[in-house]
Formats: C-alpha cells, sequence, structure tokens
C-alpha cells in the first residue's frame, strides 16, 4: 500500500512538472508572438518616420495646387539624405539618392544628379545665386511678397523591398 501511495505521488508531481513546463513552453512562445510583433511595429513606425522627412515636401502646395519648395528647402533635403547616407554608410539599400532639374522656359539650366559628391555644394550654391538673380529681377510687392520666386517640385521614390525612400527628384518649376 506504502508503495503504491508513493507511486500516486511521484505521478502527481510529474503530471504538475509537465503542466509547469507545458505553462512555461506557452508563456515564452507567447511572449515571443508578442515581442515579434512590436519589433515589427517599431521597425514600421521608423521607417514611416523616416520617409515623412521626405515625403512632406510633396504637400508643400498653395491654394491653386503650385509647389512652394523653394532653393533653401531644396538644400534642407539635401543634408537630410546626406546625413541618412552617412549614417548608413554601406548599407545600399538604406541610402537616398536626390536628383535636382532645373529648367526653365524649356532650357536645361543645370542638374545635380545624386547630389553626393564634393561639387553638390559648389553647384547648389551657383542655383541659389541665380535663384537671387530671379528674385532681384523680379522684385518685390507692396505686401513684402517675393514676385516669381521659384519654386521646385517633388517626387518620392520608395523602394518596393524596404518600404523606404530611396530617391527624390526635385525639378524646378517654371517661372513667370
Amino acid at each position: 500500500m506504502e508503495n503504491a501511495s508513493k507511486a500516486l505521488l511521484i505521478a502527481g508531481e510529474m503530471l504538475i512538472a509537465v503542466m509547469i513546463l507545458s505553462l512555461a513552453a506557452y508563456l515564452y512562445a507567447s511572449f515571443s508572438q508578442q515581442a515579434r510583433e512590436t519589433a515589427r511595429i517599431n521597425a514600421e513606425q521608423q521607417i514611416i518616420q523616416f520617409n515623412t522627412q521626405f515625403t512632406k515636401y510633396d504637400s508643400y502646395r498653395d491654394e491653386d495646387n503650385n509647389s512652394t519648395i523653394t532653393i533653401y528647402d531644396v538644400r534642407n533635403i539635401i543634408n537630410t539624405a546626406r546625413n541618412n547616407n552617412q549614417f548608413y554608410e554601406g548599407e545600399e539599400d538604406k541610402q537616398v539618392t536626390v536628383n535636382i532639374n532645373v529648367q526653365t522656359n524649356a532650357q536645361d539650366i543645370g542638374s545635380i544628379p545624386n547630389c553626393q559628391d564634393d561639387a553638390t555644394d559648389e553647384r547648389l550654391s551657383e542655383l541659389l545665386v541665380k535663384d537671387i538673380e530671379l528674385i532681384e529681377r523680379r522684385g518685390i510687392d507692396a505686401e513684402g511678397n517675393v514676385i516669381g520666386l521659384p519654386h521646385y517640385g517633388c517626387d518620392v521614390t520608395i523602394d518596393d523591398n524596404t518600404g523606404r525612400v530611396s530617391i527624390v527628384t526635385l525639378t524646378r518649376e517654371a517661372t513667370n
């Protein structure tokens, strides 16, 4: 009788041990799934936050739906892309290319492809000088608004694989 009761106790202890191990495995799987989901959501939020640095310029429009991006915004876009590219140096899938096309009256007065080389700042300064010359020729109206300030359209390309902005193309819109 004593052996039978010991056998029942051992069987009960084994059953409890199996239940505890099963519960531990269930909790581990549950928490792992939750951790993966949280990591996925965080990654998506980081991509959205990153993309917003560039896609926000697409909404820079006036009441007539004309772009209001100026050469100063162009400089901000380039600097943002450069900072990103320096941070992710060597990770091609996280690099951002900025292309600037400058055309007025169908005459190409310059372009800056990829905006990553050392000549970019010099070329951008040339564009800024040209914008200032345009401003000086057109003048300022009675309310202090610049007449005919050149604006740039913004086209953002998002990579299908990474979901991140990969190319930003800025094109100077025709001025009056």
